[in-house]
């Protein structure tokens, strides 16, 4: 298990995955940094079951990756906070 102490800097994306068979769960969340036409960057939030629905929120528009910053910190704790732990970080 990865536990991620910050984001790094060039951060473009965290896989979470959560797992408990017991439970028949299997879950995923990822989180990025994408390029957009109008601003700077959004965060892009897609989560769902593993190999079954998934749904995409909303991107959020920010100026700058350093602008984003706290908000993606803040989804990373809830994310770890809530039992998922990092697959994946690129």
């Amino acid at each position: 298990m990865t536990i991620l102490p910050h984001i790094p800097q060039d951060f473009r994306y965290i896989l979470f995955e959560k797992v408990d068979p017991a439970r028949n769960m299997a879950r995923f969340y990822y989180l990025a940094w994408q390029a957009t036409l109008l601003e700077s960057g959004a965060i892009v939030r897609l989560y769902g079951r593993k190999g079954g629905w998934q749904r995409m929120l909303s991107p959020l528009p920010f100026a700058s990756a350093a602008e984003a910053r706290p908000t993606l910190e803040a989804f990373v704790k809830r994310r770890l906070k809530r039992g998922y732990r990092v697959v994946t970080v690129g």
